[in-house]
């Protein structure tokens, strides 16, 4: 599904053509996710629906994060308007799938299928409707987001880097010899994954995470009771150069089997998807969509800057790039 999805939008574009690769990874994220998630139940009409209603959503969580009084929320806003709009579709969309898949065997090994089929291992209990919609709002919201915005610095990071993106086209090439990848390509596409482990340390998604202290403490010298709210920045942590020699260098090879270990990085150092208890759930899902999407992308395109102005990261509900213009070039004239 990652891949027919990534196919089909790549295949649409042209050569030379200007594209702005947020809004071309926000698409393409909410398309595959709700594919996965519903799988015959989700057609183009409502992938593209979920894709247009996806980024309102977003931007209103991310502003309530700036506003802790809730006041702004109840303001006739036009962020405000595109929140409700949008939340009370993706809602309708979900329960009426769901209500289209009770008592049917529809969708089977997609997720929603799954997580209907979920069982609690003591009780035998599975979940109730409301379980389920929540958890699938969860997904579309959570796996749609942090992957688009990722992929959108991978691209970003790739442009300005010619040297680092000829690298990766040159083992797309050798592992993939021209043919579409596959689940199995994920594990062998070895400088892949330490483009995209560069990314999220440098442009992490969750570049805030919080965490509620479990016992009175002390933090920089400050008492923190029991029950206070921390912020933890992963994004000054992905940049201290004690345990990231010049932080801000896009560097891959610090993510080589032969690099790691001297530099003795311990893994607590680096948080692109959490970590313990609450790490991620979506993180072997996460990974596996951008190297398939990446994978599909550099088998046929190359990416090239329109500025030499440097991107400035927004601070919404993720870390995103904001409008990204970027200029494409066909790497084969077959594919």
């Amino acid at each position: 599904m990652v891949t027919e999805a990534a196919r089909r939008r790549f295949g649409g574009w042209r050569e030379g053509e200007l594209l702005s690769f947020d809004e071309e990874f926000g698409s393409l994220a909410a398309e595959v996710v709700a594919r996965c998630l519903f799988s015959s139940d989700c057609d183009q009409e409502t992938a593209d629906r979920i894709a247009e209603d996806l980024p309102h959503l977003m931007t209103w969580v991310g502003s309530r994060g700036f506003d802790p009084t809730g006041l702004l929320a109840r303001l006739p806003t036009g962020v405000n308007r595109r929140f409700r709009a949008g939340n009370a579709r993706m809602h309708a969309t979900v329960d009426r799938i769901l209500a289209e898949r009770r008592g049917t065997d529809r969708g089977e090994g997609d997720l929603l299928a799954m997580l209907q089929g979920a069982r609690d291992a003591e009780s035998g209990d599975g979940m109730s409707d409301r379980q389920v919609h929540d958890e699938a709002m969860t997904v579309l919201a959570a796996g749609t987001d942090t992957v688009s915005h990722t992929l959108s610095w991978c691209a970003y990071l790739l442009a300005r880097n010619p040297d680092v993106q000829d690298r990766l086209h040159a083992e797309t090439d050798r592992e993939l010899a021209g043919r579409e990848p596959g689940y199995d390509d994920v594990e062998r596409l070895v400088y892949m994954r330490m483009v995209l482990s560069e990314v999220l340390r440098m442009y992490p998604a969750g570049y805030l995470v919080s965490r509620s202290a479990t016992a009175d403490t002390v933090l920089g010298g400050r008492a923190v009771p029991a029950g206070t709210m921390v912020l933890i920045s992963t994004y000054a942590l992905h940049r201290d150069p004690a345990y990231f020699p010049d932080p801000d260098t896009f560097d891959p090879d610090r993510w080589s089997e032969e690099a790691l270990p001297p530099r003795g990085r311990p893994v607590k150092h680096y948080l692109p998807f959490g970590l313990g208890p609450h790490g991620c759930v979506g993180e072997a899902f996460a990974w596996t969509q951008m190297a398939m999407v990446l994978a599909t992308l550099a088998n046929r395109w190359s990416l090239h800057p329109v500025t030499d102005r440097p991107v400035e990261p927004v601070p919404t509900f993720t870390l995103t790039t904001g409008a990204l213009p970027l200029r494409v070039r066909r790497r084969h004239a077959r594919r």
